[in-house]
């Protein structure tokens, strides 16, 4: 993918400090103001009530402060997904390379077997071309290699960070337990859509601890995912060894594997080679990998 990758990433992440350092911020003003509110109300015949109208004041003009941060960090991430969503299908449509794949062809067609020397040189060529890639990967593993490809599961990553942006975020950090208690909204229930369905219940310490954990967890996530999305994958090699099925619980040897590799790549193929098109035949022959086309 292209660099502009680092920099939407580096969006979410400038975001996220930013939103933590100004809701932060408020906790810590409002702990203030609620000093100075408990001196001032001292000076009343009523200090209780005093106090408890200047706190209730304090609480709503936080609360909508707190809730502008998690709407403005909210935006900021959706931006950043719907670019990234852009730039996955850029890249997941990227062409490969024709001539590429017709020596890959040639391998599949002739039941050539390829060298580890060869495979890395193809793996090369190949580079970060997800369709190459898995050319590559499907023509390896008929000469009883077995090749890691990068996790292809974008889609997920995405989730991910589309999660994010729910509101409310209900961060805090663990120095103002306290203060988060009183300002911060009833508990938000969410919809796996990342909506919120109702509120219940006053957030205490353990949900507020647990929702701080969750959000270091999520950015840990997101330093990994933009590792992923920015930096081109080397993939593994190694050669096949005797696996497990996990439906039957039979061991599949290596020569086994190779087998359903080959019939893997010819099963269930019905692509139109060009040679049928052009000669009005039935003759298949050219149709390995024309799936990857």
């Amino acid at each position: 993918m292209n660099g502009n990758i680092k920099k939407i990433f580096e969006s979410v992440e400038s975001g996220m400090n930013a939103h933590h350092s100004a809701v932060k911020a408020d906790y810590e003003n409002y702990r203030k103001k609620i000093a100075m509110a408990k001196e001032d109300a001292a000076f009343y015949k009523d200090e209780e009530g005093e106090l408890s109208r200047r706190k209730a004041a304090l609480v709503d003009f936080y609360r909508q402060r707190i809730a502008a941060a998690d709407q403005h960090f909210a935006d900021t991430v959706k931006v950043a997904a719907a670019q990234l969503r852009k730039e996955m299908s850029e890249n997941l449509c990227r062409p490969a390379n024709p001539k590429l794949l017709d020596q890959l062809r040639t391998y599949a067609e002739f039941g050539l077997k390829m060298t580890r020397a060869e495979l890395e040189s193809y793996l090369e060529l190949a580079g970060d071309n997800p369709l190459a890639l898995k050319a590559v990967k499907a023509v390896a593993e008929q000469s009883g290699f077995s090749v890691t490809l990068p996790d292809d599961d974008f889609k997920k990553d995405l989730k991910t960070i589309e999660g994010m942006a729910s509101v409310p975020s209900m961060w805090c950090d663990p120095e103002y337990l306290s203060e988060a208690m009183e300002v911060l909204p009833d508990r938000p229930y969410f919809r796996d859509d990342g909506s919120v369905s109702h509120f219940a219940g006053r957030p205490d310490s353990v949900y507020l601890l647990t929702r701080a954990g969750l959000h270091n967890s999520v950015a840990k996530e997101l330093e990994r995912i933009s590792q992923k999305w920015g930096t081109r994958f080397v993939p593994e090699i190694s050669e096949l060894k005797p696996i497990e099925d996990p439906e039957t619980g039979e061991i599949v040897s290596p020569e086994e594997q190779h087998a359903q590799a080959v019939a893997a790549l010819v099963d269930g193929i019905d692509v139109e080679s060009p040679f049928k098109r052009l000669e009005g035949g039935t003759d298949n022959s050219r149709g390995v990998l024309e799936h990857y086309i």
